[in-house]
């Protein structure tokens, strides 16, 4: 079999233009097709990513207002542990005071009355000796004490031998009786 080419010159010219135009046509086509799909893909991830955006600013609001007011309790609670703080820096252990003064008391001396005065640092102690060799050696247990100065006890006390009804009055120079 031959094949014969009896199409004319610009024939053959315009046949070939049309087959590179129907070509360019498709592909164009193609594209345009392909740019819609895409612009339509990326339009609705572009709401979706709107949506999630959205969605984030309300959580981010509300844990922002939640954390403000968690900060305010914080706060709140710091200033009420400062004062505590503060509270317990400036108590005194009463327990231990005590006990302290049951050591410089001993079984001799009977107290009627102990006054402590942390706002002026005083020291009243009424009571009962037995005799006046223990409220002697009670008076120097605290002399000897570095918690307590200035201690005073009136000679008038000192008069009688028994049973002696005294009252002695000191400075506290440390409330650390531990």
């Amino acid at each position: 079999m031959i094949t014969l080419n009896i199409i004319p010159d610009e024939l053959k010219n315009e046949i070939k233009l049309n087959d590179h135009y129907v070509f360019y046509k498709k592909v164009m086509s193609l594209i345009l097709f392909m740019a819609i799909f895409f612009s339509a893909v990326l339009l609705t991830a572009k709401i979706i990513l709107a949506t999630q955006q959205s969605d984030t600013d309300q959580q981010n609001t509300i844990i922002t207002k939640s954390s403000e007011n968690y900060s305010k309790q914080i706060n709140e609670i710091n200033i009420q542990l400062k004062e505590i703080k503060s509270i317990q820096n400036n108590d005194i252990n009463w327990t231990d005071f005590f006990l302290s003064m049951n050591d410089f008391i001993g079984n001799e001396i009977k107290i009627s009355r102990l006054y402590a005065g942390k706002n002026d640092n005083s020291l009243r102690i009424s009571g009962i000796a037995k005799s006046r060799n223990d409220l002697l050696a009670f008076k120097e247990k605290l002399e000897k004490s570095e918690k307590f100065s200035n201690i005073n006890l009136p000679i008038s006390s000192l008069l009688e031998k028994e049973n002696i009804n005294f009252e002695i009055s000191a400075t506290i120079t440390s409330y650390d009786f531990k």
